[in-house]
């Protein structure tokens, strides 16, 4: 899997070169098989192994690294436009579904 440092400083705020990163994640079980620069951003190529899911994303792999250096992960917010052409969904039961996007 391809990590972009940048991205992932949007979900933590770590001060690491990418070289001490990638030997943290490959301490904790992420192998970093490859570093490389692109542009004004590294890319980090790490081999994800079966046993962890929970880092087949961006989020995933910034929350590992939250939790090894002991820096609280950014709050992200998402907006949702409820306006639109989409269909007009009626929800009959709001106690077991009390949302519904699309």
């Amino acid at each position: 899997m391809k990590a972009s440092i940048k991205w992932l400083k949007e979900f933590v705020d770590f001060q690491l070169s990418p070289v001490e990163l990638s030997h943290i994640l490959t301490m904790t079980g992420l192998e970093v098989e490859e570093i490389e620069d692109i542009g004004d951003d590294t890319i980090l190529e790490i081999g994800i192994t079966p046993n962890r899911p929970d880092c087949l994303s961006i989020r995933g792999i910034a929350r590992e690294i939250s939790t090894n250096l002991g820096i609280p992960l950014k709050e992200t917010h998402v907006t949702l436009d409820e306006e639109g052409d989409g269909p007009s969904i009626i929800i009959k039961e709001p106690s077991l579904c009390p949302r519904y996007v699309s």
